[in-house]
């Protein structure tokens, strides 16, 4: 299953690396979008074209504005992404999954959430 985390922030879409959710790929066993390297830094800006090339089965969408994430949901390049065609997204916690990866007790709290999500 290949997931993709994504941040809304001041207007930009920033995607994650393996690097701030290895509890996500090293314990549960999930696989990153093979059609983006991992960056070498915690996070890559991208653009909205971008999404497309990406393309997960799922996405955990963090974003602590709802306009934003409103209006992301409007365009018709968020409407093609396999996982928004398959119901596949998650808007998840934002202060735990931007601050949580940090420590055992967030890891634990992303890993329960994670589960809860993907096996509903």
């Amino acid at each position: 299953m290949i997931i993709g985390r994504i941040r809304l922030s001041d207007k930009e879409i920033r995607y994650y690396s393996k690097r701030n959710y290895e509890v996500l790929y090293d314990d549960l066993g999930l696989h990153t979008p093979p059609s983006i390297p991992e960056p070498t830094e915690s996070m890559k800006v991208i653009s909205l074209e971008t999404l497309p090339s990406i393309n997960p089965d799922r996405i955990f969408l963090l974003s602590s504005d709802s306009k934003e994430t409103s209006e992301l949901q409007k365009t018709e390049v968020w409407k093609g992404l396999k996982a928004v065609k398959n119901n596949h997204v998650y808007i998840v916690d934002y202060g735990l999954w931007f601050q949580g990866p940090g420590g055992p007790i967030g890891q634990s709290k992303i890993i329960q959430e994670t589960v809860q999500q993907l096996t509903k």
